[in-house]
């Protein structure tokens, strides 16, 4: 079954006339799928963090956040601790961590208490 997100962006100037109009499938399944591979390639050893900063990249933190963490991902980066707040807020129940956790500046789950 496919579980798909649909994202629609839309710029318009002061008239009314639209500059760029951009739509965007998100494909969960294939999402879930990714996640997957990466996690059997990693092995359970190690923690994988999947990055739903700007609302996924503009295609749907929630659902997005969801599909990885079921499909192995430990936790999730997030850029700013608001973001974090907010998928809590949703009931995504996990350790949050912000992007420069991938880089080691900062530890897993610091953004948020």
């Amino acid at each position: 079954m496919r579980r798909e997100n649909s994202v629609t962006h839309r710029e318009e100037r002061q008239d009314g006339t639209v500059v760029r109009a951009t739509r965007a499938v998100i494909d969960l399944h294939a999402i879930g799928q990714n996640v997957s591979a990466i996690r059997r390639r990693i092995g359970d050893g190690r923690h994988l963090m999947a990055v739903v900063k700007a609302d996924g990249y503009g295609h749907g933190a929630l659902q997005v956040s969801r599909t990885a963490l079921s499909s192995g991902a430990d936790c999730l980066a997030v850029a700013v601790p608001e973001e974090g707040q907010e998928l809590r807020r949703l009931r995504i129940d996990t350790a949050f961590g912000g992007v420069e956790d991938c880089r080691g500046r900062i530890g897993a789950d610091s953004l948020l208490s």
